[in-house]
């Protein structure tokens, strides 16, 4: 049978393969969903505990930072007297002040009002005869009285990166008269080593940023240290931290790497301090569980698919059973017509034979009398010879039709209830099949033409062939034509290329197109419960794809008729046939 057309064609088959298709989609969405969350939540886990880590470091620092602003506001307290003393009084109290010195790497200097320098500790001469009075860490404590931290500068002395940050000396009326400040020189130890010594993980690092500068200040990457910070729209997280935001989130750095960042000011410096985790790292605890999560989804969806297809393997042996069933009782039903119409053409000879029979022995026994009765005459014996040979020849005429319709039952019904290889006459074949189906057609305005030359000969199967013919006839009848409604039937045939192409055409209602999709599909039928098992197409498609090898194509119109076109090699190809399964 034409299993192929079952694939998607059967109601059972499209609910399993929806079913499964909702499945796996859903399946599938749930498994994107799980990854997606899942790194989600990572994210949030890994932000918040990075945010508190980089917290705690700006806290850390922030600290140190208002420790050495605190120290340095302490001696600039006392340093009012020394600095109106002289450089020499202001060098000496510098020099007094080991801690203080302690807590700055690059030393500690005053400056005057006017900007210049008048005590260094370390002392050094070569560092007197500069004017600072353009520095911003020397502006802020002159010109507005506050402590300020300048912006990060590479140190021309040092060639390393320094931060200065100055505190306003006053005298004892409270003026302004200089500047006391400190040099922290980041190249050597200092309290930013948590930032320019650690690593965050195995690949993250921290950073110290000045956005008010535009400016890396420090960072565990060295080569990021007093570099621009990116620009704008290059990386967005750093934007947002640009614009004060304490937070974390993931972007791509300048450097085209993604990465999960967080990120804490720090008050006293107006600086930022970062860390920055690619999330390569930050997220390859679940790479794994979502690798886990893919493989189980993959595993659940070849499962899924074998048992679907298990379903439809074991429901189509059922089903093939129960159409081979159906199908050798549409051929006994198909043999039955084909008896029920010989009986009733057999009944006009033999009837008459049986009339001519029984006329012939009234005859006979008349004759016999008048015989023994010594009445006989020569016009009695003339109109009884007359007679007997007028019987002979209505009997031998009627036992020669009577002998042509059961041979021809006999050969159909052979090929029809066995596939039998044979040479025969195509046009024979097609009248043996028209003529068992005369009784049926009689009954019918519907007029079959024949247009096949004789001489077609094919070395093939018949049976097939006949029930071909015989399922295209009554598909027409039950299907293409009312009741009592006129139509014609066109059969032709030609020989070409080795294969028999032949045509089937009937000037029915013919077919919509929904309709014309299925019409070969197995118990598709229009007129269920009305004379149509839904098998009648789908038998003549499986067998001349099938049995014949060859091909069939339909093309119909909505009141135009329905067309067949066949084509099979005349000689079957070596072997036993097989049919469409």
């Amino acid at each position: 049978m034409a299993w192929n057309s079952l694939h998607f064609g059967s109601l059972k088959k499209r609910i399993i393969f929806t079913t499964l298709g909702i499945f796996l989609a859903s399946l599938w969405s749930l498994s994107f969903y799980a990854c997606q969350m899942l790194r989600k939540d990572m994210e949030h886990l890994l932000g918040e505990q990075q945010f508190s880590t980089v917290s705690m470091v700006a806290g850390q620092i922030n600290r140190e930072l208002e420790r050495r602003i605190a120290a340095l506001e302490s001696v600039a307290a006392l340093a009012g007297g020394p600095m109106q003393a002289g450089p020499s009084a202001t060098q000496t109290f510098l020099e007094q002040r080991p801690d203080l010195r302690a807590l700055f790497t690059g030393g500690i200097f005053t400056v005057r009002s006017d900007g210049e320098r008048t005590a260094y500790d370390p002392y050094a001469a070569y560092r007197f005869g500069i004017n600072l009075i353009d520095r911003d860490y020397i502006a802020g404590p002159i010109f507005e009285g506050k402590a300020t931290i300048g912006r990060p500068i590479i140190g021309r002395t040092e060639q390393a990166p320094v931060i200065v940050m100055a505190v306003p000396v006053r005298d004892n009326q409270g003026t302004v008269i200089g500047a006391l400040a400190g040099s922290t020189i980041l190249s050597v130890s200092t309290f930013m080593d948590p930032i320019t010594e650690n690593r965050y993980g195995k690949t993250g690092g921290y950073l110290l940023s000045a956005p008010k500068y535009n400016l890396y200040v420090t960072a565990t990457d060295k080569s990021l240290i007093m570099q621009p910070l990116p620009a704008q729209g290059v990386d967005p997280m750093q934007d947002r931290y640009k614009l004060g935001y304490e937070g974390y989130g993931v972007s791509v750095s300048f450097r085209g790497v993604e990465q999960l960042t967080a990120a804490k000011s720090i008050p006293v410096a107006d600086w930022m301090a970062s860390i920055a985790l690619p999330t390569e790292e930050a997220f390859a605890p679940i790479r794994k569980m979502q690798e886990r999560m893919l493989s189980a989804t993959l595993f659940l969806t070849l499962l899924a698919g074998w048992m679907s297809w298990w379903m439809i393997r074991r429901s189509n042996a059922l089903l093939r059973l129960a159409i081979d069933h159906l199908v050798a009782s549409e051929k006994l039903a198909s043999l039955g017509q084909l008896v029920a119409g010989v009986a009733h053409e057999l009944n006009t000879p033999l009837g008459n034979m049986l009339t001519v029979s029984t006329t012939l022995d009234t005859r006979i026994k008349q004759f016999a009398g008048q015989v023994n009765s010594g009445t006989l005459q020569r016009s009695s014996l003339d109109r009884f010879l007359a007679d007997c040979s007028s019987a002979a020849g209505i009997l031998t005429r009627g036992a020669e039709h009577a002998a042509e319709l059961i041979g021809n039952f006999k050969q159909i019904a052979v090929d029809q209830s066995s596939l039998r290889c044979r040479s025969f006459d195509f046009a024979a074949v097609v009248r043996e099949t028209l003529s068992t189906l005369h009784n049926r057609l009689k009954k019918t305005a519907i007029s079959v033409g024949v247009d096949i030359p004789d001489g077609i000969i094919l070395d093939n199967y018949p049976g097939p062939i006949e029930q071909i013919l015989t399922n295209l006839i009554i598909n027409s009848q039950v299907h293409a034509f009312d009741e009592g409604q006129k139509g014609d039937i066109r059969i032709g045939a030609q020989a070409r290329d080795g294969h028999l192409h032949m045509s089937y055409e009937d000037d029915g209602r013919g077919m919509s197109e929904e309709v014309a999709k299925r019409v070969f599909d197995p118990f598709f039928t229009t007129k269920f419960g009305q004379g149509g098992s839904g098998l009648g197409l789908s038998i003549v498609h499986s067998l001349v794809t099938g049995v014949l090898h060859g091909t069939l194509r339909m093309t119909t119109h909505p009141g135009a008729g329905t067309r067949f076109d066949l084509s099979f090699p005349l000689d079957a190809p070596p072997g036993k046939p097989v049919e469409d399964r």
